[in-house]
C-alpha cells in the first residue's frame, strides 16, 4: 500500500501551470517536523481543480495537510546527470480558509467624549 499522510507549513508559493489541455498542475513543497532537531522538505503536485484551490487559497508559511501518494521519478538534470526525486501526488488537502477582509466588518467603538484635566492654583 502506498499511502501517505502530511502536515506541515508551505517553504515557498505554490507554482500553477497548465498543461496543453488546459488542466492545472500545482507545485509547491511543505517543511514537516519529524521531531525537534529535525525536519524535512517535501516536493508535492496536485492536478485539476485541487490545484485550482490549493493555488488560489495557501500561501508560503501556511499550514497544509495532504495525502496522497509517494512517486520516485528519474530526471535528467542541464548537467546531463540522472536525478532521482521523490514527490507527493496529492489527492486530498486540507486548509484553512482566508476570511474575505471585506466582507468582515468589526464592530466600531462610539468616540469617547474628552474631559478637560483642570489644575489648582495654590
Amino acid at each position: 500500500m502506498n499511502t501517505v499522510v502530511l502536515s506541515g507549513r508551505l517553504t515557498r508559493e505554490p507554482e500553477l501551470r497548465r498543461t496543453e489541455s488546459g488542466n492545472s498542475i500545482v507545485s509547491f513543497c511543505i517543511a514537516v517536523r519529524s521531531s525537534a532537531e529535525h525536519t524535512n522538505f517535501l516536493d508535492c503536485v496536485a492536478y485539476e481543480k485541487l490545484a485550482d484551490l490549493i493555488y488560489a487559497n495557501v500561501t508560503k508559511g501556511e499550514k497544509i495537510c495532504v495525502s496522497g501518494v509517494l512517486n520516485q521519478r528519474t530526471f535528467k538534470g542541464q548537467d546531463g546527470r540522472n536525478h532521482d526525486i521523490v514527490e507527493v501526488y496529492v489527492r486530498e488537502a486540507e486548509f484553512q480558509l482566508k476570511l474575505n477582509e471585506v466582507a468582515v466588518e468589526e464592530p466600531q467603538e462610539e468616540p469617547k467624549p474628552k474631559t478637560k484635566k483642570t489644575t489648582k492654583k495654590a
